[in-house]
């Protein structure tokens, strides 16, 4: 969960036998106007496609709503733990 203050709040770790979702995989339906919000931000994320963001990054990686568009990602890391770039948030219109 991604908290206003930008505090993460990760899952516990899992008990054995228990599932964890592995992929996500998010499919936009509707095209948004360029500059009109509704994108999916990752704050954790670099928008240059090299792992963390650098303090002059601030927004992180935001994907724009195109219809017909997916994002795929990973949500756990090697050790089957939650990876937390992957914390991500809807953005407002």
């Amino acid at each position: 969960v991604l908290f206003e203050d930008g505090s993460v709040e990760l899952p516990p770790r899992v008990m054995a036998g228990v599932p964890r979702r592995v992929v996500t995989i998010l499919v936009y339906l509707n095209d948004i106007p360029a500059g009109a919000g509704g994108g999916t931000r990752f704050p954790y994320l670099s928008p240059s496609g090299h792992g963390e963001r650098t303090e002059d990054e601030d927004d992180g990686l935001v994907v724009h709503p195109v219809r017909g568009r997916a994002v795929v990602w990973c949500n756990i890391d090697q050790t089957g733990m939650p990876d937390p770039r992957t914390v991500h948030e809807g953005m407002p219109l």
